[in-house]
């Protein structure tokens, strides 16, 4: 059995950000999970109501549940989440970009971990999550799945609810996974050092840049 799931959701095409383009955002957060993944045996799921065009070797689930937008996150804290064979998973938004060691990640001896939502010099002392990545263990958090009560409009998005329901957690370091936005990844040369993925939120996504995202955003 593999030591890991790679997790990622896929509802339709994405968000209007991605213009279509979900299918090619899926296939190519595999293969940069496949060159930054070298100590780990691991597979990948993508949880998708649309499997068409998705390369094979990533296997594709039904949705964890019924919700659009953001939602679907919600369903992968079910304790009776079907479709993953591994005790643990780690999930990544289709808008990261992986750039470096994912191992270390992996190495964490955590239930669960979860992406900052700001960095320090935006916001010190912040402790908000961003839901762009997590470390799960299946079923270890099934009180954000099930005090959930299926109305997107009582919360702004999935990462308010998860900070809402499970607070306290581990934190991945913000360096692991900075704001291309937020930080002005454009403006350097390459990703910054000790960056595992960068976090692609809102506007540009991956394949509206240039520079150094086309090197690493490919297949």
């Amino acid at each position: 059995m593999s030591d890991i799931t790679i997790v990622c959701v896929k509802w339709g095409d994405g968000s209007p950000h991605f213009e279509g383009r979900g299918v090619e955002y899926v296939n190519k957060l595999y293969a940069g999970v496949k060159r930054n993944i070298k100590r780990h045996t691991w597979e990948m799921v993508c949880f998708t109501d649309n499997a068409t065009g998705i390369r094979p070797e990533v296997r594709c689930e039904p949705l964890p549940n019924n919700l659009r937008g953001t939602w679907p996150k919600i369903g992968l804290f079910r304790r009776d989440l079907q479709g993953i064979h591994t005790d643990r998973l780690l999930y990544f938004d289709l808008a990261n970009v992986i750039v470096g060691d994912i191992d270390q990640v992996i190495d964490m001896d955590v239930d669960f971990a979860i992406a900052k939502n700001y960095p320090p010099e935006v916001r010190p002392g912040d402790n908000g999550y961003a839901s762009n990545a997590m470390l799960l263990r299946v079923g270890s958090r099934p009180k954000v799945w099930e005090s959930y009560r299926g109305k997107p409009e009582a919360i702004r998005g999935d990462q308010d609810w998860i900070t809402k329901a499970a607070p306290g957690e581990v934190m991945f370091p913000y360096d692991w996974n900075p704001s291309y936005k937020v930080r002005k990844l454009a403006e350097l040369p390459g990703p910054p050092a000790g960056a595992k993925w960068a976090c692609f939120h809102g506007v540009p996504k991956p394949h509206s840049c240039g520079g150094w995202v086309k090197e690493y955003w490919r297949e």
